[in-house]
Parts: structure tokens; sequence; C-alpha cells
């Protein structure tokens, strides 16, 4: 009889086995939270509130005044600025945020006479293209704008909402809804159930995700729309491309001018980078770049971390180079 018993018992134990497995890394992975390369942005997050504008999902962190801050302005009537990023102008560490670029922008304009310039801050971290320009449109729309500064880091792609959550997975191999192709050889009806529900298996998903060989657009597409925008909307604008941090800025500008002088052969595109900014100078739009407004700074001192992030002094420097660039534009 026991040893009837016994493959039925084992089968058993094996069953508990998996199971309890399965519970402790889905615990290790809700209490550890390992970021995957791929953003998420959650609803549930208690630290986030979220809107829409024009359509498209934005949100801002709990305990700012709102995705669109007035800040200090001294008085009514003059040019706005609006300041449209992510997390590189906004901020990641609360130490920083009242250093941030947007109000050090505002009192260096100030003092230098613009005296009811109001500076506008539409940054918010993992905001990509689309929620950058969608929001610099609704806030126009309410409040007209001036001057629009865009922010140029992400390349153009759209989140998708899987379950209550939005993911960037624009840019991987995903079936229609953009849900990624999953860690294992399961049923696609299982991995839509477990996806939205087990946080183990999306993290397994999104950081084993095959990247698409090309992407599903150029990555200069909502840069190129904000041009258009811009134009019809009476709106001056400037661009101010992002710096990888993890290697000297002297590096970065050489690299890039290296980009900028190489030919082309054809039937490549090159960097998106250069191609926008190839198109804003033909228009006479100013493009700057961040690490050039950091000036002859060493980036271990500038940086907060070594993607791309500034600690409170790259957010002064920043700040500094910007209102030497915008003076002339709004007196």
């Amino acid at each position: 009889m026991d040893a009837r018993r016994s493959p039925a018992r084992a089968a058993l134990v094996l069953a508990v086995w998996l199971v309890g497995t399965a519970g402790l890394v889905e615990a290790l992975v809700r209490t550890l939270r390992p970021a995957p390369r791929l953003q998420i942005v959650r609803p549930d997050d208690t630290r986030l509130a979220f809107t829409d504008a024009l359509g498209v999902p934005v949100w801002w962190e709990v305990g700012e005044e709102g995705p669109v801050r007035h800040l200090d302005c001294a008085g009514a009537g003059g040019p706005r600025v609006y300041l449209a990023g992510d997390s590189v102008l906004y901020a990641i560490d609360e130490a920083s945020h009242p250093h941030r670029v947007a109000p050090l922008l505002q009192a260096r304009l100030v003092a230098s006479g613009l005296s009811t310039t109001c500076v506008l801050d539409g940054s918010q971290p993992a905001f990509v293209p689309e929620q950058q320009l969608a929001l610099a449109r609704a806030t126009h729309a309410e409040v007209p704008l001036d001057l629009l500064v865009l922010l140029v880091w992400k390349a153009d792609r759209r989140y998708v909402r899987l379950g209550p959550a939005l993911y960037d997975t624009e840019a991987v191999h995903a079936d229609a809804t953009g849900l990624p192709v999953p860690p294992l050889p399961v049923p696609w009806a299982l991995h839509r159930w477990a996806f939205p529900r087990s946080r183990a298996w999306e993290y397994a998903t999104l950081a084993r995700a095959p990247a698409l060989p090309t992407p599903s657009r150029p990555g200069e597409t909502a840069y190129l729309e904000a041009i258009g925008w811009a134009a019809a909307a009476g709106v001056d604008l400037v661009f101010l491309e992002a710096a990888p941090l993890a290697r000297p800025l002297d590096e970065t500008r050489s690299a890039r001018q290296a980009e900028r002088a190489r030919v082309v052969p054809a039937g490549q595109d090159g960097d998106w980078r250069r191609r926008l900014q190839r198109a804003a100078e033909a228009q006479a739009i100013p493009y700057l770049f961040l690490d050039e407004l950091l000036t002859d700074a060493r980036v271990e001192d500038v940086r907060l971390d070594t993607c791309c992030h500034l600690n409170g002094e790259g957010h002064a420097r920043v700040a500094d180079g910007l209102a030497r660039a915008l003076v002339p534009r709004l007196e």
C-alpha cells in the first residue's frame, strides 16, 4: 500500500514545493522590487496622482502642487516659460527638489530683469515624449505659453496598458496589445493571465523581452510634431538634449561631434538625435546640449547617478546656462 501511495505522495510533495517556491519568489520580487530595463508606471502607486492630457495619461508626484507648477511667479502678464521634460529636469531625489532646474531658472530670469516671467514645470519622472508634448499642449490651451523648452532624451514611443499598469514595451517583441513574449514557453492565455497578477512573472517577462531590430517609428517623430505644433500655436521652441553621465562630459561632446560629422551611407538613418538637430537648425530653432550647459564641470561633481540624473550642483549649472540662452529670447 505504501508503494502504491508513494507516487501520489511524491507528486503532492512536488506540488507543495513548487507552490512554496513560487510564493517565495513572488514575495522576494515584491519586497526587493528589482527594476526591469523597461519602464513601468503603476496607477496604484500612492506616490503618484493620475489624470490625462488630451487623451494621454499623465501623472505627478503626490505632495507637489500639480502636474504644472506656477513657481512663485512675481507678477502677471509677463512671458511664460514651460519646461517639458522627465526626471532629468525634475530631480529624482527629494533633497534636490527645492534645487531643481525650474525654480532656479525662475530666480535667474527674475534676477536678470525679467521680473514678470513665469516658469511652469511640466516635467515628471517616467514621462516619454508623448507625455511631455501632450501636457505642454494641454497647458497652452488653458494658460497661453510663450516659450517651450522641450527635453530631448528618450526616443518617441507610447506606453501600453496591460492590466492596471502602463508599460514601455513598444521597442520589444510583443503581441498586438503590447504584451511582451513570455520568458518560458507557456500558453499565451496563461501568460496573459499571469502577467498583471504576478510581479515575479512580470519581472521575468520584461527582463527577458527581446528588443525589436528596428523601432516602430523614427525616434524623433514626437519632437518633429512639437516643431509643427509650436509653429502653429505661436510658441517659441527650444530643444535641450540630455546627456549620459557615465563618462566625462568632454567625451560626450566629442562623440556627438563625430556622429554629426559622420557620412551616413545610403539606406542608413544614423542617430535620430542628430537628424532632429539638423531639422531644428533648418528652421532656426535653438538646439542646446545639457553637457554644454554644465560648462567645465567634472561629471562626478554634477551627477546623481551614472544614467542621466543630476544632483543639486548639476541643476544649478543647467539653470544658469538655460537662463543665459533664454534671456535674449524673452526680452
